[in-house]
């Protein structure tokens, strides 16, 4: 019987639905925070993953933990030095001098308190504050993102009291030695809880929406150029009025991704994802958990948005505790079985739209360096190919999509030459790889690989 048809009927016996997954994929972690609002996180180079700090838990007191996502999971960290516990904090990677940047933070459980003045700075290892001459005072809730062109940290508003609400419209940059306050023809006004990023190719600071307590909630886009702020001409579509919602730049696509929030005057948590290319807004068709005040970074390694967080409800409070990632992805699954040459190990790309994918095979037997790699749409719960011949070995997805593959010195590889579907589509892929003296058929089979259409 032929192999093509072997394989049918093995993907006969068992029935599989059809997956399809939105752009934001929920991870499932070993470990993680607590759920926590208005906690921080950034990149973190040293480490490739994202940093994370403190946040309002359920807890008394503002949480004063440090963990770190390495796009696998979350661990916390012990550094020998930290900030006191607080939230309604921002950081940003200062890369001219290789820190993460913090500021501020509301450091009470009570609305009987006070906010911080610290600076303090994250090396990767350790907290160190900083001792500027100058600093904008006590702040928490307030917008904050990293001129890539100047080099300097930029922070907009914010709020200085939880017990009287009120909102700061002052523009101050830190250069890593001090805190100055830049005197801007124009600005946004007061506003809290607004989002900020330094948008790359145009070379402005995008802040978007953010509430003044006074007047309300806004859907203004401002820019900024390091000398002034100034209302973009948006003539299209935009994201409704939001409080809250997270904002960071995606230099590979040029965008900066806008996601979650709350709505200013009914509280309606916000499950939408938009993008601003530098002079409009796109709404992307992708939906995630909606909260206020959660936090999120851009993973340069992985071209992922992760977030953590926020708040889904108020009454009764919800504390959201869910790690989301955006963007294309490509992740291995299950295990091969082993043959004379090893255990073929399928390793793929992320599919992204209109951009080459491809899939590599290592492990090969020699000198035939030959196998068939397939894809499909669905997972199976690991068919034993026991009665083919192939003791160990598992079938994981579906084979729809057949293809003959070799190659030389143990390894193989296959491109497809552009990427084309909707955004969001899942499909799966495995490779049987030839092997003479391995079994009674004389295959072996690869790992499996998980594949999302993304950006």
């Amino acid at each position: 019987m032929p192999l093509r048809v072997q394989l049918a009927t093995a993907v006969a016996l068992v029935a599989a639905p059809v997956h399809v997954h939105a752009q934001w994929d929920l991870r499932d972690t070993t470990t993680r925070p607590s759920g926590r609002v208005n906690a921080a996180m950034v990149f973190d180079p040293t480490s490739g993953g994202a940093i994370l700090f403190g946040g309002s838990t359920t807890l008394p007191a503002p949480s004063n933990q440090t963990w770190r996502w390495n796009g696998t999971d979350w661990t916390q960290l012990a550094p020998a030095t930290a900030p006191s516990g607080r939230y309604g904090i921002e950081l940003v990677h200062d890369v001219a001098r290789g820190v993460c940047v913090m500021y501020g933070g509301w450091t009470s459980a009570i609305a009987i308190g006070s906010a911080s003045n610290q600076t303090w700075e994250w090396n990767g290892t350790t907290w160190t504050q900083a001792t500027p001459a100058v600093d904008p005072g006590g702040l928490f809730n307030y917008a904050l993102g990293y001129d890539t062109a100047r080099s300097r940290v930029v922070l907009y508003g914010g709020s200085t009291s939880l017990a009287f609400p009120s909102a700061q419209h002052g523009t101050w940059e830190y250069d890593g030695t001090t805190w100055t306050l830049v005197a801007t023809t124009a600005d946004p006004g007061p506003l809290d809880r607004a989002a900020m990023a330094f948008h790359g190719g145009s070379g402005h600071t995008v802040l978007f929406g953010g509430v003044d307590p006074m007047v309300g909630g806004n859907d203004t886009t401002w820019l900024y150029d390091g000398a002034t702020w100034a209302v973009a001409p948006v003539t299209g579509p935009r994201p409704p009025a939001r409080t809250g919602a997270v904002m960071v730049y995606d230099p590979f696509r040029d965008v900066c991704v806008l996601t979650c929030g709350a709505n200013p005057t009914t509280g309606q948590r916000f499950d939408d994802t938009w993008e601003w290319d530098g002079a409009a807004w796109h709404q992307m068709p992708t939906t995630t958990t909606g909260v206020l005040d959660g936090c999120a970074a851009f993973l340069p390694s992985a071209r992922q948005v992760v977030k953590f967080g926020g708040q889904q409800s108020f009454a009764p409070v919800v504390l959201n505790i869910e790690t989301w990632e955006f963007g294309a992805k490509a992740t291995p699954f299950g295990t091969g079985c082993a043959g004379t040459a090893g255990t073929p190990t399928l390793v793929c790309t992320a599919p992204r739209l209109a951009q080459p994918f491809q899939a590599g095979l290592t492990n090969l037997s020699q000198p035939g360096n030959a196998a068939i790699l397939f894809f499909g749409f669905s997972t199976f719960p690991a068919i034993d190919l026991a009665f083919l011949g192939m003791s160990t070995c598992a079938l994981l997805t579906e084979p729809v999509v057949i293809l003959p593959i070799g190659g030389t010195g143990g390894s193989a590889s296959w491109t497809w030459p552009a990427v084309f579907g909707f955004v969001g589509d899942a499909f799966y892929g495995q490779a049987l790889a030839l092997d003479p003296f391995a079994n009674a058929l004389g295959y072996t089979i690869s790992n499996g690989v998980s594949a999302r259409i993304g950006w």
